[in-house]
């Protein structure tokens, strides 16, 4: 029973909902909200968690919706990257033994803390660089490192036997993407492999759950910036000529997805990546 499919009817407000999108797996969603998306799979061994809100608060918020579905205990924490919308609620995870997140990422939290002065951030406790499988409960999860895109550190989960990617970061739906950290050629790359696996269901890192289309609309994103921008950049435009003209054009096309106030950061992201490309 595809039960995430009720979603299209519901009306969402700003604060967080919780919603079973398929038997035993839970999504925290925000409308509109910076906060990225939580999920949670209940088994019989215990519950995973995939990303922990943006705030401590918002982490034990998380933390309260699980011990309303059940009182088994969480044994793993995933963590798609290291931005803080997605790892500042680990806090209210301290206590379960597996924090899990890709090598780089646990680097770059680290370091994030470092430099903002983070200091209840509650680090993962294992790291991988390609792949890692985890089983628990009979549930079967592929934590799966695509390369650099949205981060360097990105990963995002495939549960086969549900046909459902758990996206992270990766995956904006319908929502402006932030890109302060971003690799727009390999991000487009991660896209395809995602869109080349077997799934039905995907959860995004922001927007609602959907079908494999909000991948296809995310990667077509990039592409049209990439392609703009070259095309600003093959007649010699300067950075503030190219936001102008480019912008237009994006908004031609996303004007009703949200964080519009995103595109010009995301221009001049692609400026600065292909301007240095074409001196290599």
């Amino acid at each position: 029973m595809a039960i995430w499919l009720a979603w299209a009817g519901v009306a969402v407000a700003e604060e967080a909902r919780t919603f079973e999108i398929l038997p035993h797996i839970w999504t925290v969603h925000s409308e509109g909200g910076p906060d990225a998306n939580a999920t949670f799979i209940i088994t019989d061994q215990g519950v995973i968690v995939i990303d922990t809100r943006m705030t401590a608060q918002g982490g034990q918020h998380l933390h309260d919706e699980i011990r309303k579905k059940t009182d088994k205990p969480v044994t793993h924490v995933v963590n798609t990257h290291h931005h803080k919308d997605s790892v500042l609620g680990n806090s209210a995870f301290k206590e379960c033994p597996s924090i899990i997140a890709h090598l780089k990422a646990q680097k770059n939290m680290e370091t994030m803390a470092k430099l903002e002065g983070l200091k209840g951030l509650t680090y993962p406790n294992l790291a991988f660089d390609k792949k890692v499988e985890l089983t628990l409960g009979g549930y079967l999860l592929e934590l799966r490192h695509p390369g650099p895109g949205h981060t360097d550190g990105d990963l995002y989960v495939y549960l086969p036997t549900w046909r459902t990617i758990i996206a992270g970061g990766l995956v904006f739906n319908r929502v402006i993407p932030d890109m302060n950290d971003s690799y727009i050629d390999p991000w487009i790359d991660a896209l395809q492999e995602m869109e080349d696996i077997d799934a039905e269901l995907i959860v995004p890192g922001h927007g609602r759950p959907g079908g494999k289309q909000i991948i296809i609309q995310a990667k077509h994103y990039l592409i049209l910036l990439r392609q703009y921008v070259n095309r600003e950049l093959d007649k010699g435009y300067d950075l503030n000529k190219t936001i102008e003209n480019v912008t237009a054009r994006l908004k031609e096309k996303y004007s009703d997805w949200t964080h519009a106030e995103r595109m010009e950061e995301n221009i001049r992201r692609a400026f600065i990546e292909y301007t240095a490309k074409r001196e290599t």
